[in-house]
């Protein structure tokens, strides 16, 4: 994730916030699952702050509220270099402070449209400090990572729910996205037991270095 991206989701926290006017609790729950599922960040940060907004919570907010705080809290540390308890801790109580993150939204832009590779689709450039993570939801793995602006790209070929293979490659080794692959290393392989459906994801990078949990 964008660090500037993350920083604008988190410093949100420190915003007044209005709950769901929606009395009805099993309605109150509908939304907050609908956001769960959509496993859209900005949205899910959003739904939490409505939950932590709610002057009486009912069985609604109990529920949503581990849920997406594992969601969201999770993620973020990731993005942000931080630990989750730090950050649970703070972003509870809406008393988020700044932090310094360079802002490298317009360095971003300069890079799209991304150079065109073949077999790959681009999906966009994002920005890096010192980490890669892979996974979702705070249980990805971490890479250690050149700073500077990535590219990120998909291949031509699908699986039933989505592409593939991801690449994401330094900006400066875009034209050496095959030879880099070529020399590349599987370090494990995750199996995902909790989708009914399923899914096998390899984790292959170039470099000695191994990810971290």
């Amino acid at each position: 994730m964008d660090g500037t991206l993350a920083e604008r989701i988190k410093n949100g926290f420190a915003a007044a916030t209005a709950p769901l006017d929606e009395r009805d609790p099993y309605q109150r729950s509908r939304v907050y699952r609908e956001a769960l599922r959509s496993n859209d960040l900005e949205r899910m940060a959003s739904t939490l702050r409505q939950v932590y907004a709610h002057p009486e919570p009912e069985y609604a907010e109990e529920q949503a509220r581990p849920r997406l705080e594992e969601a969201v809290f999770g993620e973020l540390a990731l993005a942000l270099d931080t630990k989750v308890s730090t950050l649970e801790r703070r972003l509870r109580s809406r008393k988020a402070p700044l932090t310094v993150v360079p802002d490298r939204a317009e360095e971003v832009a300069s890079h799209e449209p991304l150079v065109e590779v073949v077999g790959l689709h681009p999906i966009g450039a994002f920005a890096v400090e010192k980490e890669l993570a892979v996974g979702e939801h705070g249980r990805g793995k971490v890479f250690k990572a050149k700073p500077g602006i990535w590219y990120g790209y998909a291949s031509d070929g699908e699986m039933d729910d989505g592409p593939d293979r991801l690449v994401v490659v330094h900006h400066e080794r875009v034209g050496q996205i095959e030879e880099l692959g070529s020399s590349a290393k599987v370090h494990r392989t995750l199996v995902n037991f909790r989708d009914p459906a399923g899914w096998r994801m390899q984790l292959v990078s170039h470099g000695d270095s191994p990810p971290e949990d």
